[in-house]
């Protein structure tokens, strides 16, 4: 593939993610890695895209990046490819690296630590945060997905997402609507988001704004391990979790969840490793007891 082609073809790329219902977030890391990776041609003078070059391409980027972001650059060209040069795309595939998956999530919270979070909020005035925190703990719903909260879905207990061409139904408790009803009545909110960003404009809060919230909360409660810091998405994990110790219904977290796979679900019911360790200390304990603590 003729490097000057692949140039002309990026815009379109982008056009086509965005019709294909892609998120910004996904537009922009795949663009970004083909305008990196195409940087990185005129740099070395390269004109054509063969296996050779991606050979060496792929033996660039394990010098500076993870196996998993390498992964990330292979798997977005290889999309552009499929796009841009769908016949020739199998034969500019390039092997993935292996990355070994993780048997813990231990970026999840304890039930006691996410009441510490709340009375963290509470206890500083930080009343929009308590019940972001609240609503996403308590429904399961991803970030992006608040934007179908609305002043009237709060009277109907539930709200219609649409995201990635699917459409399912959010429930939300019934108490936490009363509160969050209660909450937008304090805030003048009559109509539209409840999460908005700025007062008459229905617009939804700016991630990076949720994101500086909930990480003052997190520095605050001071409980998770060093360089992990509390994402709206660990929420998602606790609700998970919460619902399988109750329920024990995957296919039904999945569900509400809004996976297509009951695999994907698993991964949000990891336990953390020190539910592991707890595990195997109680495991050793009762063991210990059965065979009388002897050698």
């Amino acid at each position: 593939m003729n490097i000057k082609v692949a140039q002309k073809k990026l815009s379109a790329f982008a056009g086509f993610l965005r019709k294909n219902d892609k998120a910004d977030g996904t537009i922009r890391k795949y663009t970004g890695e083909v305008k990196v990776f195409l940087k990185w041609c005129r740099l070395h003078g390269i004109r054509r895209i063969n296996m050779s070059v991606m050979e060496r391409y792929r033996e660039y980027i394990q010098t500076f990046r993870l196996p998993a972001g390498c992964n990330t650059a292979l798997i977005s060209l290889h999309r552009f490819f499929l796009f841009a040069c769908p016949r020739k795309a199998p034969r500019l595939k390039t092997a993935l690296f292996p990355v070994q998956r993780k048997s813990s999530c231990d970026s999840v919270f304890t039930r006691g630590e996410f009441e510490k979070l709340l009375r963290l909020a509470k206890e500083s005035g930080e009343e929009r945060c308590y019940f972001l925190m609240r609503i996403l703990a308590a429904s399961g719903m991803r970030i992006s997905e608040l934007a179908f909260v609305t002043r009237d879905s709060l009277s109907h207990g539930s709200c219609v997402v649409r995201n990635k061409r699917k459409t399912r139904e959010v429930f939300i408790p019934r108490a936490l609507c009363k509160e969050l009803s209660e909450y937008c009545d304090r805030n003048g909110i009559n109509g539209g988001l409840v999460f908005c960003g700025k007062k008459g404009k229905n617009i939804l809060l700016h991630k990076s704004t949720i994101w500086r919230d909930l990480h003052r909360m997190g520095c605050q409660a001071d409980f998770l391990p060093p360089g992990l810091s509390l994402h709206a998405h660990t929420f998602r994990h606790f609700f998970a979790k919460e619902f399988m110790e109750r329920y024990k219904d995957l296919s039904d977290l999945a569900d509400i969840l809004g996976h297509s796979s009951v695999e994907t679900t698993r991964i949000y019911t990891r336990t953390t490793s020190r539910e592991k360790h707890s595990r195997i200390d109680a495991l050793d304990r009762e063991s210990a007891g059965l065979y009388g603590g002897l050698p």
